[in-house]
């Protein structure tokens, strides 16, 4: 893929958005997801779950150029014990951990 429009695409990423990281940019987190969280006048800061633990994050920070768009998340975390859930119609809903 050309850096270049992985670029461009990045810049429209928003809140909630899963976005993968270049490998090239961070061999640690190679190819890995992450969430959103943030955007910033130089790229985003996005959360990568942990798996085993609903609510361990490792948050990082991405420059435009170090991610590409995937697309938006279904499952969001929204806190500690908070979830929300995007509808196929575009809404919202937010439950605590063990509802819904």
């Amino acid at each position: 893929m050309d850096p270049k429009t992985i670029e461009t695409d990045a810049r429209g990423a928003q809140p909630g958005e899963v976005v993968q990281i270049n490998p090239e940019k961070h061999p640690k987190f190679a190819g890995c997801f992450a969430v959103v969280d943030q955007l910033r006048r130089w790229g985003v800061v996005a959360d990568i779950p942990m798996p085993g633990d609903p609510n361990a994050i490792i948050p990082v920070r991405l420059a435009w150029a170090d991610f590409a768009r995937v697309g938006m998340a279904c499952w969001m975390r929204a806190g500690r014990f908070v979830v929300q859930v995007r509808r196929a119609d575009g809404t919202i809903e937010t439950c605590k951990k063990g509802e819904g």
